[in-house]
């Protein structure tokens, strides 16, 4: 059985976020996508969901985003 991949837009979608932010959030490294090596497309996987929905409480608490959530 594969892992259940999410794109960016059904990331954003599911978290109730924007595709932009989880494109800084990437840009920062808090989020790093991971890459299709047939057409470089940017795929999430269920642990990055639970990782964003993490940022995403940080964030609504006021935690400055350039500290890294581990």
């Amino acid at each position: 059985m594969t892992e259940k991949i999410y794109f960016v837009g059904e990331l954003a979608e599911i978290s109730g976020t924007t595709i932009r932010a989880i494109q800084y959030y990437d840009k920062i490294g808090l989020l790093k996508a991971n890459r299709q090596e047939s057409s470089k497309k940017r795929y999430y996987t269920k642990k990055d969901l639970i990782k964003l929905q993490q940022i995403l409480f940080y964030k609504k608490l006021g935690v400055p985003l350039n500290m890294k959530i581990v």
